[in-house]
This record gives structure tokens, C-alpha cells and sequence, in this order.
């Protein structure tokens, strides 16, 4: 279901938003994802026991703009530490890296004071965990969808060329395994939250 909707997205996206454009531009630059508090949550005979996982990815991302609409492509490296209190202490806890493919679909629109556009930002997100510490992650446990919003700025230099910053706040919902723990013990999940900030250089085509 999470990949359908991330593929009836960007359909939506390239069919009709777009030819709709006039001003498209592309561009890349380095980005920083922090998910904190992505946790499980059990009462276990009477008591409260948890699983947090906490990470911190960096790396490169490209973009596509068209005013109004921009996707992104990332590839990042992550590391996470779990954490465990009570009955869910030996939980899958400890320090991890992983490897990461992500995807924006946002929605923006830009507001320009002489030559700096200012834009609100909302959309989604889809986080594909390549590897875990060098082994495959390919069964898809670790994939996240994400909700995002926020703000950017683009610094315009020339009739070509911009400065792209992004902020935004990022909503990563619970991935298949912490569903699954979650199940097996009776508990609930709690949604990650935390910056993704973005400085890229941009150019109008």
C-alpha cells in the first residue's frame, strides 16, 4: 500500500503537474535526516516497557523543481542506536549503520522578494533501507513512509543558477519490524520526529 501510494505520487506528479510548468529546474547538493523517538511502547504486566530507535543519516540528494512542485532523490548513510527498557531491553537493541535510498514528493509555493524566493513546503516521503551493517535489507522491514513539512529559500544568482536551503520537520512513521515487535508484545508504536535540513545549488533550464 505504501509503495502504490509513493507510485500513484510521482505518477501524479510527472502526467499532470510537470507540463504544466513553465520555469523547470534540477539540482543536487547534501542533506541530513534526524529521526528521533521512533519507538514501541507495551504494558507488560502492569508495567511499561519500550524500544526507542534514534537515528541520524546524512549524504547527497538531487532535485527536480517546477515552482509549484519538487522531488528529490537521496542517498544516504545512517546510524542508528536503539535503545530498550524492561522486558524489551534485548529487543533488537543496540548501534547500527545502514544504507539508505529516499524520495520526496512536496508540494511549495514560493513567494519572491526581489531575488529571494521563499516557499512553504508539505508532502511525503519514502525511505528504502539498502543495507544493515552490510547485510541485504531487501525484505522491506525497515522502509519508512514519512510526512514533511516546512520551509525553503532559494538565493537566485543570475538568470541560471540559485542557492537552495530547505528545513523541514519529518514525520517517519513505523517501518514493518517495529510493527511486528509490536504485535508480538502487545504494544503500540510511536512515530519518529525530527529535522531534514537541505543546502543544494540549483539550475533553471
Amino acid at each position: 500500500m505504501k509503495k502504490l501510494l509513493i507510485a500513484v505520487m510521482i505518477f501524479i506528479f510527472v502526467l499532470f503537474v510537470l507540463p504544466a510548468q513553465v520555469n523547470l529546474s534540477a539540482g543536487g547538493g547534501f542533506l541530513l535526516d534526524v529521526s528521533m523517538g521512533n519507538s514501541i511502547k507495551a504494558d507488560i504486566s502492569g508495567f511499561s516497557h519500550s524500544v526507542t530507535d534514534n537515528k541520524t543519516s546524512f549524504g547527497v540528494f538531487v532535485f527536480f523543481d517546477a515552482i509549484f512542485a519538487e522531488v528529490d532523490v537521496y542517498f544516504l548513510f545512517g546510524r542508528s542506536n536503539m535503545t530498550g527498557t524492561g522486558l524489551l531491553k534485548g529487543s533488537g537493541v543496540g548501534k547500527y549503520n545502514t544504507t539508505e535510498l529516499g524520495f520526496n514528493v512536496l508540494g511549495k509555493y514560493p513567494f519572491l522578494f526581489g531575488q529571494i524566493s521563499v516557499y512553504p513546503l508539505v508532502g511525503v516521503s519514502y525511505n528504502i533501507v539498502l543495507s544493515v551493517e552490510g547485510e541485504s535489507a531487501g525484505s522491506g522491514d525497515y522502509n519508512q513512509l514519512g510526512i514533511l513539512g516546512g520551509t525553503g529559500i532559494d538565493f537566485i544568482m543570475g538568470r541560471r543558477l540559485y542557492i537552495r536551503g530547505e528545513a523541514l520537520l519529518h514525520i517517519r512513521l513505523a517501518n514493518k519490524a517495529m510493527k511486528k515487535l509490536a504485535d508480538e508484545k502487545g504494544g503500540k508504536t510511536t512515530p519518529g520526529l525530527g529535522p531534514q535540513i537541505k543546502i543544494g545549488v540549483g539550475y533553471r533550464f
